[in-house]
């Protein structure tokens, strides 16, 4: 119909009720009483352009409400952390005295890491998006689209700590002298983390990317317009394909070949001479990048040459001397290539072995992950596309037969 049609196309800027996440209240109300008690306050969030925005996207609020000096950002290190919250982590909130951590695109499945900070009276307010495992942390709120009846199960992370800020104004808009509406420029960010996270572009996403472009276009943050800028990007009418394709991988190329809190910086910063030379830094490791992922798909398909693939569904290729950082653009190109899915592994800093998987669309990473032997994996999770893994080194050898053998028991 006409209707359905032009709410599909020109759909109105309106969220479903923020108090269907079952925990929202509760974390609206620790977050203000640690504004007003003086606390200093943790955020945790994961290193890619979902986890990123959603972490300035709370340092915006904190901007607003006047906290911003007790503010302590955290994004763990790629290479040498991998994902997900770590022990390094919370003892670094810990020695700056946090004693609220908010966790962004990440934690749903860290069971023991948040249970350890909730043990050193550090208490967690969870947001995340990604597939849980049967057993929740038991944090002291989790804002997850599957606790509560939330109409949009699709969000990204980004969205998720968006939608805290929002429960947040809710409820204290009037005391903080916030004005009506001001939670809009922060769409820009929220709009690039869905395009980016390859969440569904469906419902509430489908107003979160459309709206957020459009704030995009008119983005007060000089980060963005810099790098934009720098790339020969016109901001006013600019589109999703230079979202995905200009700003996207400069601001992952952060975590990939340096440290993600440059891109960080890059999007909070308000110093115009900081964000030139964060730009141009990295357009210097997206080039860099580019050339390390071509050589490695090179590597790895001269390692896959002699092989007989016939018969498997699932790949596992790795290498020592491969960077764990660029394994999931590596995994990507592969699947892509041979249509399968593929686990690419490589050496981590600490001399552990972590990688990337990227999924053909009936196989599924998260649920893959669940019906894995016990023990196999050190550390696993992700969505049913790709998904990121830790495993020690005198098992790796296994982890293709014990990939294959969990799928096609899943299957029958």
């Amino acid at each position: 119909s006409q209707e359905t049609k032009s709410s599909f196309l020109t759909p109105e800027y309106k969220l479903g009720n923020l108090f269907d996440f079952s925990d929202m209240e509760k974390a609206v109300k620790r977050l203000y009483k640690a504004a007003k008690d003086g606390e200093h306050i943790g955020i945790y969030a994961d290193y890619d352009c979902d986890g990123i925005p959603g972490a300035v996207v709370l340092v915006d609020l904190f901007k607003k409400i006047g906290v911003i000096d007790r503010i302590h950002v955290y994004i763990p290190d790629r290479h040498d952390e991998g994902y997900g919250v770590s022990k390094i982590g919370i003892d670094e909130l810990e020695s700056k005295e946090v004693t609220l951590m908010i966790t962004v695109d990440v934690g749903i499945t860290a069971v023991a890491e948040i249970a350890d900070a909730q043990s050193r009276g550090i208490d967690v307010i969870l947001t995340d998006h990604h597939q849980p495992l049967p057993q929740f942390p038991a944090a002291y709120a989790i804002v997850h689209p599957v606790k509560g009846t939330y109409s949009n199960q699709d969000a990204c992370g980004a969205a998720v700590a968006f939608y805290l800020v929002c429960a947040f104004l809710e409820m204290h808009r009037e005391e903080f002298a916030i004005p009506e509406g001001w939670e809009k420029w922060l769409l820009d960010l929220v709009g690039f983390a869905t395009l980016s996270d390859m969440v569904p572009l469906t419902g509430e996403n489908r107003i979160l990317a459309l709206y957020g472009l459009q704030v995009m276009r008119k983005t007060r943050r000089i980060g963005l317009q810099t790098l934009l800028s720098y790339n020969n990007i016109q901001i006013p009418t600019l589109t999703e394909t230079d979202l995905t394709f200009t700003l996207a991988p400069r601001l992952n190329a952060a975590s990939r070949m340096d440290t993600p809190l440059l891109a960080f910086e890059l999007l909070s910063t308000d110093d115009q001479v900081r964000a030139i030379a964060i730009t141009k830094r990295l357009d210097e490791i997206n080039t860099e990048r580019k050339a390390l992922v071509a050589r490695t798909v090179k590597n790895a398909h001269s390692s896959l040459d002699g092989r007989d693939l016939s018969e498997r569904s699932i790949v596992v290729v790795g290498n020592p001397q491969w960077r764990p950082a660029v394994l999931g653009l590596v995994a990507n190109k592969l699947q892509e290539t041979y249509g399968k899915s593929f686990f690419v592994w490589g050496e981590a800093g600490d001399g552990s072995i972590k990688g990337s998987c990227r999924m053909i669309d009936e196989h599924h990473a998260a649920l893959l992950f669940q019906s894995l032997p016990e023990g196999l994996m050190l550390h696993a999770g992700g969505h049913q596309a790709a998904g990121g893994f830790s495993i020690a080194k005198e098992k790796i050898h296994f982890l293709e037969d014990a990939l294959n053998a969990a799928l096609s028991d899943s299957t029958h």
